[in-house]
């Protein structure tokens, strides 16, 4: 899953376990995240809006200014998947529930750090006027997800990419909540050390039962990027094969899946 995606999902439940525990935000930034800016609308039309730069600050003040629910709002589906390779392109933002049906949308800008190492997020608040009534109410996807999962697998496998089938059938497994995380992650550990390179142990979000397996499917199942995947070699061999078609109809409805999946994973609970 991108960052710039993943970090929303993690401001946003690490805001909800606070919400409903009524507790300080427990929020831990990953290691390219150098520094999240918050940059609030102005309370006085012609003045500058206050700017928080921490999540904790943040969370507190949107408490303090009433906030009582937050979720993510993510695209469902997109023109050109190969944009997906860049940052700034993933158009997700964060939702932020006031009383008497006020809605405040924060959306991020990804600006890399002067080393170039680490990233610096800048959030930017806006009202969100004339939307629909009501907070939205996501479904679970998982047999609607499977399904997809299954023949995008099988279409790997029959223009050539046992990897990619095998991502796939990953997600299918974490799905049916018989996915053994530690021993995975493990594993992805000693694969980069035998590479000569040290990973940051894999970050798993705080949420509860079912909705993790559905997000961490859906986070493994996120393979639009740029060189080496999905979007890179397996839609040449399919375009050589002439089955370019179904592999477009088959990424769309993966991404479909896969937003449906992680609005739900992370908003309805």
């Amino acid at each position: 899953m991108k960052g710039e995606v993943f970090q929303i999902c993690s401001i946003v439940t690490s805001a909800k376990n606070a919400l409903n525990t009524k507790t300080f935000i427990q929020y831990e930034p990953l290691s390219y995240e150098r520094s999240t800016v918050f940059q609030f609308v102005p309370e006085t039309e012609g003045e500058k809006g206050e700017i928080i730069e921490d999540v904790e600050g943040w969370y507190a003040r949107c408490v303090y200014n009433g906030m009582d629910d937050i979720k993510i709002l993510a695209p469902t589906g997109v023109k050109d998947r190969r944009i997906l390779g860049f940052v700034n392109t993933s158009q997700n933002i964060m939702l932020c529930f006031y009383p008497d049906d006020v809605i405040h949308m924060w959306m991020p800008r990804w600006i890399p750090d002067k080393d170039k190492k680490g990233w610096r997020i800048i959030f930017q608040e806006k009202v969100w006027e004339n939307h629909p009534t009501g907070k939205p109410v996501y479904k679970d996807n998982t047999e609607e997800f499977k399904q997809v999962l299954g023949d995008i697998g099988k279409f790997a496998r029959e223009i050539g990419f046992e990897h990619w089938g095998q991502v796939f059938d990953r997600s299918i497994s974490m799905l049916n909540g018989d996915f053994d995380y530690e021993t995975y992650d493990k594993e992805v550990e000693e694969k980069f050390r035998q590479m000569g390179r040290i990973v940051p142990a894999r970050k798993h979000l705080d949420i509860p039962g079912h909705n993790k397996d559905l997000f961490e499917a859906a986070s493994n199942a996120d393979v639009f990027g740029g060189m080496g995947s999905w979007n890179d070699s397996p839609a040449g061999a399919a375009a050589e094969k002439g089955r370019e078609k179904e592999y477009n109809e088959l990424s769309d409805k993966l991404f479909n899946q896969i937003a449906i999946a992680v609005m739900y994973s992370i908003n309805q609970w």
